[in-house]
C-alpha cells in the first residue's frame, strides 16, 4: 500500500499547532491601525472585480457565511483563481428546466446525461460523475459505494446559489476532489422571509405541489420547504422508431418513466452579532419510480424503496479578532431497493432478484482562518469522512458490511504580492483507511495560483494542481469486480483564463485548461471484469463564454466548449465527452420588466461511447432548444410557462437511453 505523502501529515500538524499558537499573538500589522468593527486592521485582501460585485460584501463576515467558507462561496475558495461559476437562485428560477440538470447544463465545460438507472449524472472537462465532488453546504453528498450522485434529485427551491468550480481546486476542500466541484448552497430565512406556495402541472400527467416558509425571530431564522408530486411517465419524442421486438420500447409513453416524490427540509440558524453564527438543517427525500430500460433490451427495473436523510450543524466563531474557526458535523443515510421483476405485470412473486443497499455515512470539517497581516491569509483544515454499506441481493441472503474512512489535512495560504497580483499556494495531506481499517493510503495533494488585473478592464489567471480520488467501495469490495489493490487515481491539472469586461456592458472570457490523468480505475474484461488501474488519459481544450446586452429590454448569452480527450491505454476518446458543446440563449424583458423570456438552444457534439454497438461507436450530434416565459400578474401572484424540447428532437444522452420529446410545464406561484 502507498506510504508516500506522509511527511505532508506532519508539516499540517505544524502548520496547524503554527496557526493554533499564533491566535494568542498579534499580527504583524495589528499595530498599525485600530481594528474596524469587525476586529480587522484594515479590509480583507479581495481582488478588485470581486468587491466591486454587488454579490460581495466588504466585511470578512460576508464571505465567512454559513454553508459556504466550508467548501465553497467565500472569496478564497471561489476566487482561488480557477474558473468558478456561480448560479444564483433567481437565475436558477428564470432558467427554463425544473431539474439541476438542466440547470447546470449552461455551464461551459460540463455535461450531463441519463442512462442506465434513469439518474442524471455530470461530467466537468472531461471527468465523470465518479470524480467530480457533489456537496450540499459544504459537504460531500456522492454516495459511498458507487461515488456517484443523483444531480436530479436536488430540488431547486430551496438552493441559495450553485456554485461549479471548473479549474484546479483549492486543497481545503477535502479528499477526492479530483475533477472540480459542483456545491449547492441551501436557503436560510433570513435572506428568504415570507411564504410561497407553487403549483406545477405538465403533460404525461405531471403535478407538483412546493410549499416554502421563511421567518425571522429576533436572532433566530427558520426555513423550511415541501415538495410533492409525480408523473405518469414522460413521453417519447413522435419521430421515434422502434425496434420492434416484443417487450421493448414502442413509443408514446416511455416504458416504466413514472415516478412519485417527496421533498422535506428546514434550516434553523442563530446568530449572536457579528462574530458568532450557527445553522442546523436536515431534510428527507423519498422516491417511488421505475426505471426505464434501454430501447433495445427487456428489462423491468423499479426503485420500490428510495430513501435519503441527513442532518447538519455548522458553526462560525470569531475567536480573535483576526481569527474565525469554522466546524461542521454531519450525517447521511441513503436506503435503496432496487427489484427486477421478470415481466411487465410487476407481480412482487416474480422477480429475478430483490436488491437492497443502506449507505450511510458520517463526517465533519473544521478550518482555523488567520489574517497574518494585511497581505497575507491563512486557513488550515482538517476533512473526515466515515462511509460504511450493508447490502444483500436478496432478503434470503446475508447482509455484507464493508466501510471505510477518508480524510485530509489542508494548508493554504493567500497574498497580496502587489496592488493588482495576487497569488495562493496549498499543500494537503488526503488518506484512506480500509480493509477493515488494516491498510492506509496516502496521496499528497497542492495547489497554487495567481490573478493579475490589468487597468480594471483586463484581467489574467493561471492555476495549477494535483488531486486524487480513493477506489469507492463498489470498487474494492464488488462482489464480481472488486480489486482491494487499487491504488488512487491522481490528476494534475493546469488552468489559464482572460477576463475582459471593456465598456458598452460586454464581458467575456477566454480559458485554456490541460488535465492529465493516471491510475484510471476501469473494468477489465481480459482480466474477468475487474476494476484495475489499467488507465492514462488526457483532457485538454478551451471555453469561451460572453454576454452582451443588445437593447435595454435584451440581453445575449453564449458559450462554447472544446474538450478532447483520450484514453492512452486504449487510444480513444473518453466515454460521452462531446469535442463540442455550444450554449446561447436570448433573455427579454417587458418594459416595466415584468414579463421575463429566454430562448436556449444548445449544441452537443458527437460522442465516444465504449459499449455502443454502432460501427463508429459514437453518439450522434444534437441541437436542442428549450424556452421559458414568466410573468408578475401582481405582487403577489405570477406565472410560468416552460417547453423543454421544442422541436420534439429524437435524440440520446447515453447510448439507447432516448431524452424525453417535448416537454411543456405550467407553474403558478404565490408569495406572501
Amino acid at each position: 500500500m502507498m506510504k508516500t505523502g506522509g511527511f505532508l501529515t506532519i508539516v499540517s500538524l505544524a502548520i496547524l499547532l503554527t496557526a493554533s499558537a499564533a491566535v494568542s499573538g498579534t499580527t504583524a500589522d495589528e499595530s498599525e491601525k485600530k481594528p474596524d468593527e469587525n476586529g480587522f486592521a484594515s479590509k480583507p485582501i479581495v481582488p478588485p472585480w470581486r468587491a466591486r460585485s454587488a454579490a460581495w460584501s466588504d466585511s470578512l463576515d460576508a464571505y465567512l457565511y454559513l454553508g459556504e467558507i466550508i467548501v465553497t462561496g467565500d472569496r478564497w475558495r471561489e476566487g482561488h483563481h480557477a474558473r468558478t461559476e456561480v448560479v444564483a437562485s433567481e437565475d436558477i428560477a428564470a432558467q427554463p428546466g425544473y431539474s439541476a440538470g438542466e440547470v447546470l447544463k449552461s455551464v461551459p465545460g460540463v455535461g450531463v446525461s441519463s442512462g442506465r438507472k434513469d439518474e442524471s449524472s455530470i461530467t466537468i472537462r472531461g471527468f465523470d460523475s465518479r470524480r467530480v465532488s457533489i456537496m450540499v453546504d459544504g459537504r460531500p453528498v456522492n454516495l459511498p459505494y458507487y461515488g456517484t450522485f443523483n444531480i436530479s434529485s436536488m430540488s431547486l427551491d430551496k438552493l441559495e446559489k450553485i456554485m461549479v468550480v471548473r479549474g484546479p481546486t483549492s486543497v481545503t476542500y477535502g479528499p477526492n476532489v479530483m475533477g472540480g466541484v459542483v456545491n449547492f448552497v441551501t436557503a436560510r430565512g433570513k435572506d428568504h422571509p415570507g411564504t410561497r406556495f407553487r403549483f406545477l402541472a405538465g403533460n404525461h400527467d405531471t403535478g407538483e405541489a412546493l410549499l416554502t416558509h421563511g421567518r425571522i425571530l429576533g436572532d433566530w431564522d427558520i426555513y423550511v420547504s415541501f415538495r410533492g408530486g409525480g408523473s405518469d411517465g414522460s413521453v417519447m419524442p413522435r419521430s421515434f422508431k422502434p425496434i420492434g421486438y416484443m417487450g421493448m420500447e414502442d413509443g408514446g409513453f416511455r416504458d416504466n418513466s413514472d415516478y412519485t416524490e417527496y421533498d422535506l427540509f428546514g434550516k434553523v440558524g442563530y446568530s449572536a452579532g457579528a462574530r458568532t453564527d450557527l445553522a442546523f438543517s436536515c431534510g428527507y427525500h423519498t422516491i417511488e419510480k421505475g426505471v426505464p430500460a434501454a430501447v433495445d433490451e427487456e428489462r423491468y427495473w423499479r426503485f420500490t424503496d428510495w430513501v435519503r436523510t441527513f442532518a447538519d450543524v455548522t458553526m462560525r466563531r470569531q475567536i480573535r479578532p483576526h481569527t474565525y474557526l469554522e466546524a461542521k458535523a454531519y450525517g447521511d443515510v441513503f436506503i435503496n431497493t432496487l427489484v427486477d421483476y421478470e415481466d411487465a405485470s410487476y407481480d412482487p412473486a416474480a422477480v429475478f432478484y430483490n436488491s437492497t443497499h443502506r449507505n450511510w455515512d458520517v463526517g465533519g470539517i473544521a478550518s482555523l482562518e488567520h489574517q497574518w497581516s494585511t497581505r497575507l491569509h491563512g486557513t488550515y483544515g482538517l476533512n473526515l469522512r466515515e462511509d460504511q454499506i450493508k447490502k444483500r441481493m436478496n432478503p434470503e441472503e446475508p447482509w455484507l458490511y464493508h466501510h471505510q474512512v477518508t480524510g485530509s489535512l489542508s494548508a493554504e495560504h493567500h497574498g497580496r504580492i502587489t496592488d493588482n497580483l495576487w497569488g495562493s499556494c496549498g499543500i494537503s495531506d488526503n488518506f484512506m483507511i480500509h480493509n477493515h481499517m488494516k491498510d492506509v493510503d496516502q496521496i499528497p495533494g497542492f495547489s497554487a495560483g495567481m490573478t493579475l488585473e490589468l487597468e480594471s478592464i483586463w484581467s489574467l489567471s493561471a492555476s495549477t494542481g494535483q488531486g486524487s480520488r480513493f477506489p469507492t467501495l463498489s470498487q474494492l469490495w464488488g462482489d464480481r469486480s472488486g480489486n482491494r489493490d487499487l491504488r488512487p487515481e491522481i490528476t494534475r491539472r493546469y488552468e489559464f483564463g482572460v477576463n475582459a469586461r471593456p465598456a458598452g456592458g460586454f464581458q467575456g472570457e477566454l480559458t485554456f485548461f490541460w488535465n492529465d490523468l493516471r491510475d484510471l480505475i476501469d473494468r477489465d474484461a481480459a482480466r474477468a471484469g475487474k476494476y484495475y488501474n489499467i488507465q492514462t488519459a488526457e483532457s485538454r481544450g478551451f471555453e469561451l463564454a460572453g454576454r452582451k446586452p443588445l437593447f435595454e429590454w435584451l440581453d445575449f448569452q453564449a458559450s462554447y466548449t472544446y474538450t478532447g480527450t483520450k484514453n492512452r491505454h486504449t487510444g480513444d476518446p473518453l466515454d460521452l465527452i462531446p469535442e463540442n458543446k455550444l450554449d446561447g440563449r436570448l433573455i427579454g424583458y417587458s418594459a416595466g420588466r415584468d414579463t421575463r423570456w429566454v430562448l436556449v438552444i444548445t449544441h452537443v457534439g458527437e460522442r465516444f461511447d465504449s459499449e455502443s454497438l454502432t460501427s463508429h461507436q459514437t453518439l450522434g450530434a444534437y441541437t436542442t432548444g428549450d424556452c421559458l416565459v414568466s410573468t408578475h400578474l401582481s405582487r403577489h401572484l405570477s406565472l410560468t410557462l416552460e417547453i423543454l424540447n421544442i422541436s420534439d428532437l429524437d435524440y440520446e444522452e447515453e447510448t439507447m437511453y432516448p431524452a424525453p420529446g417535448r416537454t411543456v410545464l405550467a407553474a403558478a406561484t404565490v408569495d406572501f
